[in-house]
């Protein structure tokens, strides 16, 4: 999983813990682990601060958001 660090500075990379959670979400939890992780090759990790927006009205719908905690 791919670190957007211009957003976050957070190390890159998925931890088995957040495979996890994913892993038991209504979207993921019927791909197999091979499947979901083909998924994630290209996805990124991004660490937010308290009410900072994620999108806004009428923003294209090209991405998939999933909260792993807060």
């Amino acid at each position: 999983m791919r670190n957007d660090r211009e957003s976050n500075g957070a190390s890159g990379g998925i931890t088995p813990a957040q495979l996890e959670i994913l892993k038991r979400t209504v979207l993921f939890r019927e791909l197999s682990e091979e499947a979901l992780l083909e998924l994630l090759r290209d996805a990124r990790i991004r660490k937010y601060k308290e009410n900072q927006n994620l999108f806004w009205e009428g923003d294209d719908g090209t991405k998939v958001f999933v909260i792993l905690s807060g």
